[in-house]
């Protein structure tokens, strides 16, 4: 059966993020960064760190926590 999860983008501006699952495959697409939220922690000289990889991004909500969904180099090791 076909899912939908919307991830941002509903209600707001920019950062659009929608998973579609069917059985055992998965399909994330994102489009961009939520405005509303991302100004709330950088702005036009204060952006993520660049050796952070995802980590400030996921942390902040910035991007969904989805298992499996991102680079393993990229996503800080759970503890």
């Amino acid at each position: 059966m076909l899912s939908l999860n919307f991830y941002g983008g509903v209600n707001q501006i920019g950062g659009n993020k929608i998973f579609l699952r069917d059985s055992d495959t998965g399909l994330f697409l994102d489009f961009g960064t939520p405005y509303s939220i991302r100004g709330n922690y950088f702005e036009e000289f204060l952006n993520p760190r660049p050796g952070a990889g995802l980590l400030d991004l996921l942390e902040l909500g910035l991007l969904p926590s989805l298992k499996g969904i991102y680079r393993p180099d990229l996503v800080p090791a759970t503890k």
